[in-house]
C-alpha cells in the first residue's frame, strides 16, 4: 500500500467533532499561512483534512521553481499539492510522505497541549528553473481540532535552504530547540 494511501486512511479515521466554529479558525490559519508566504518569501500550504481542501500561498521562492503564483491564493479540492509533489526528487517525495506518517503518529502520541511544541522539519530536492534540483527546507505543522483529539490541518511550507538541519529529517521542539531525528 502506498504512503499517502495510509496518510489518507490515517487521517479519515479521525473523529471531527460536529458544529465547531471551523470556519472562523480556519481564517485565522489561512492568514497565517499567507504571513508565512509574504515573510519567508515560502510556499506554503494549508491542507484542511475534515474538509479534504488545501490553500496554497506563493511567496517569492515559487520564481525560482517556476511557479507564477507570487502573491496569489490557490484552492485545491485534495490535501496533496501535487503540482508541487511533481518538481520533488522522486526519492525525496517518498521519504517526504513516509517520515509524514511518522510525525503523523508522533504528534498523536503527544499530549494535546505539547502538540503545537513540534514541527518536522526535512531537507528535499526541488527542480529549479534550469531543472536542475535545488536544496529545499520543507516544514510541517499540525493543528489539533480544539474540541477533540483529531489534526485537523496541516501547514507545509517550503523555502529554499539557507541553513543546513543535522539529519535528512528532524522533529523540531520549538520551545526548547531539541531536535529528534526520524
Amino acid at each position: 500500500m502506498d504512503t499517502t494511501d495510509i496518510l489518507n486512511r490515517e487521517f479519515s479515521k479521525q473523529d471531527f467533532a460536529g458544529e465547531q466554529p471551523y470556519a472562523e479558525l480556519l481564517d485565522r490559519y489561512r492568514e497565517t499561512a499567507c504571513a508565512y508566504a509574504r515573510l519567508e518569501n515560502a510556499i506554503a500550504v494549508l491542507s484542511d483534512m475534515k474538509s479534504n481542501v488545501s490553500y496554497i500561498y506563493y511567496g517569492g521562492f515559487s520564481r525560482m521553481l517556476q511557479m507564477d503564483g507570487i502573491g496569489k491564493e490557490g484552492k485545491l479540492f485534495s490535501i496533496w499539492e501535487k503540482d508541487i509533489f511533481k518538481l520533488i526528487h522522486p526519492d525525496d517525495l517518498a521519504g517526504k510522505h513516509l517520515h509524514e506518517l511518522c510525525f503523523f503518529h508522533f504528534i498523536k502520541r503527544q499530549p494535546k497541549k505539547k502538540r503545537v511544541d513540534y514541527y518536522l522539519a526535512s531537507k528535499l530536492r526541488m527542480r529549479g528553473k534550469s531543472d536542475a534540483y535545488i536544496p529545499v527546507l520543507h516544514r510541517m505543522f499540525y493543528v489539533s481540532v480544539p474540541f477533540s483529539d483529531a489534526l485537523w490541518l496541516a501547514l507545509c511550507l517550503y523555502s529554499p535552504l539557507s541553513v543546513d538541519i543535522p539529519g535528512r529529517c528532524m522533529v523540531v521542539n520549538s520551545v526548547n530547540g531539541q531536535m529528534l531525528e526520524l
